[in-house]
């Protein structure tokens, strides 16, 4: 699915293409509707430069319609990202993996 963060070799594009994938618009914030940027439901872009892990933070995730990235703290791909089978979380809304 585009929306599935890569199993191997994960890249900072290949995770905002998985982003901008998941719904209209890329991934649903955390939160309530209307939470996102300018009153949208979405997260914000995480843009194709200069692109940081902390950017998705509020990302929601279909795994249980949170976002698996820590509101602070270390974020760590591994633990984040992919699931106990090291397969990729799809971004969006959570309506299973």
């Amino acid at each position: 699915m585009a929306n599935t963060v890569p199993d191997d070799n994960i890249s900072f594009s290949g995770l905002r293409n998985a982003w901008l994938a998941a719904t209209p618009g890329g991934a649903f914030v955390v939160g309530p509707a209307g939470a996102g940027v300018n009153g949208s439901n979405n997260a914000a872009d995480p843009g194709t430069t200069t692109i940081s892990l902390t950017e998705f933070r509020s990302a929601q995730f279909t795994v249980d319609g949170s976002s698996r990235v820590p509101a602070s703290g270390a974020i760590s791909l591994l633990n984040h990202f992919l699931d106990a089978d090291e397969e990729g979380y799809s971004f969006g809304n959570p309506s299973g993996k």
